[in-house]
């Protein structure tokens, strides 16, 4: 069984004795003799706690947890009692720990992303609406990334690009002639707290590709969809539909 410091210890709220510490003891489990009526019994675990007795206990308590005693010859079959003892007051003591304050450690809450900002959702669909009636960010990827994820999803009505803010920055700076496209605000900006996104309502939209010619496509209208993350007010993903076929739009194009 335990010694008195482990006894002590298994008593204590901040006690940290795991499974396999206990386990560990059960060869001691095995043959304890008995001091008030010198029985070679075995004594049990019965309280679940492991509350064995030592060499010198009291008359009382050795009889409270004797299993079996004055016997002169054991067979296997008694012999494993013990063991089946201990097997039997295993939950019992994972229960038991459970209750003085030993269990798992609670998954940590995430922390806020370094380099970005807080804002309330009021603060987000303004700096939105800036970025688009102001900084027209559809044609030229000037979004304010201080209320992005870095790994920001983002699609539109033909393409999905993937995760990745400063790679959709890029591709969009470089896909687009920024000073004669255009993108406009025709709609509003709307909070939805029920689905936690944020709704351009309606946009018009014109590109110029930076391509030999400097084709670029009919005026188009569509809206967008930003989708917050579960906890912070930052955007994970930003949904972009139209209004106009994809295909059609692309059939349209003039050089």
């Amino acid at each position: 069984f335990f010694s008195h410091s482990q006894f002590v210890a298994i008593r204590m709220p901040a006690m940290s004795l795991t499974m396999m510490n206990f386990v560990s003891q059960r060869t001691s489990l095995m043959s304890l003799p008995n001091p008030s009526h010198h029985c070679r019994g075995t004594y049990c675990v019965s309280s679940g706690l492991g509350l064995g007795l030592q060499r010198g206990a009291s008359a009382r308590a050795a009889r409270a947890h004797c299993v079996r005693c004055c016997s002169s010859s054991s067979s296997s079959a008694d012999r494993s009692l013990p063991r089946r003892s201990m097997l039997t007051s295993a939950p019992l003591l994972m229960s038991s720990l459970g209750m003085l304050g030993v269990s798992k450690k609670a998954s940590a809450e995430p922390s806020f992303p370094a380099g970005k900002l807080e804002v309330s959702t009021d603060e987000l669909v303004s700096i939105i609406r800036a970025d688009l009636a102001e900084r027209q960010y559809l044609v030229n990827g000037n979004v304010s990334s201080n209320v992005y994820l870095d790994d920001c999803y983002f699609t539109d009505a033909r393409d999905d690009f993937g995760p990745g803010l400063k790679k959709w920055q890029r591709g969009t700076s470089l896909l687009f002639v920024a000073n004669k496209s255009f993108a406009e605000l025709t709609g509003d900006v709307v909070f939805d707290p029920k689905t936690r996104t944020i709704e351009i309502t309606k946009w018009r939209q014109q590109d110029y590709f930076r391509l030999p010619g400097t084709p670029h496509s009919p005026v188009f209208t569509g809206s967008v969809t930003l989708t917050l993350h579960p906890t912070f007010n930052l955007i994970a993903r930003h949904d972009e539909k139209w209004d106009m076929d994809p295909d059609t739009i692309t059939k349209q194009i003039t050089f």
